[in-house]
C-alpha cells in the first residue's frame, strides 16, 4: 500500500504467512526444544521470523549448502532425536508434485516430534504419513490457510 502524507511517500505490506505459521504453531500447545526447517523460500523466512519471536531454536535445510543452512545429506537420526519440530516448507508432496517423501532418517521420528507440512493438497503428504505411522502429531497447511485468510480479511476490513 501506498501512503502519502504532504511531500512524504511510505510503502507498507503485510505478509500472512506469518500470522498463519504463529496461529497454527500455537494452537499445537507444545513449545518444542528446536526446529529443522525444510527449505529457504518465502514460506521458510517467514517460519524463521515466526520461530524467532517464539524463542524456538531451528536449523534451515536445503538441497544446496550455503549460510547458516545444512543439505539434506548432513541429517542424521541424532540431528531428528534434537529437533521436535520439523517443518516442510518446500512444494515436496504438494498434489501432481512428488509423492516422495523428503530424504530423512524417519526412523528417528518418534511421538515426542511434531511435524507441520504447509501443503494443505493432499491433506496427508508423504512426510506427514511418515510421522503419522511413527506416532508424531501431524498438522497439514490447512489450518495456515484458514488463518492467512482471516488475517487477510482484517487487513482489508482495516482499510475500509
Amino acid at each position: 500500500q501506498v501512503i502519502r502524507k504532504g511531500a512524504q511517500i511510505y510503502l507498507t505490506g503485510h505478509n500472512t504467512d506469518v500470522a498463519g505459521i504463529q496461529i497454527t504453531l500455537s494452537n499445537l500447545g507444545k513449545k518444542p526444544n528446536g526446529a529443522l526447517i525444510f527449505g529457504t523460500g518465502g514460506a521458510a523466512a517467514a517460519t524463521s521470523f515466526v520461530l524467532n519471536n517464539m524463542r524456538i531454536p531451528f536449523r534451515l535445510v536445503s538441497r544446496t549448502s550455503g549460510t547458516n543452512r545444512m543439505i539434506y545429506n548432513e541429517i542424521n537420526p541424532e540431528t531428528i532425536r534434537q529437533h521436535h519440530l520439523l517443518i516442510n516448507c518446500t512444494p515436496v508432496g504438494t498434489s501432481g508434485f512428488s509423492f516422495q517423501p523428503l530424504p530423512l532418517p524417519y526412523d528417528a521420528i518418534g511421538s515426542d516430534h511434531i511435524l507441520f507440512d504447509l501443503v494443505y493438497n493432499p491433506a496427508v503428504t508423504s512426510f506427514l504419513k511418515e510421522g503419522l505411522s511413527r506416532g508424531a502429531t501431524c498438522v497439514n497447511g490447512y489450518q495456515m490457510l484458514i488463518a492467512q485468510a482471516e488475517e487477510t480479511w482484517r487487513i482489508w476490513m482495516k482499510k475500509q
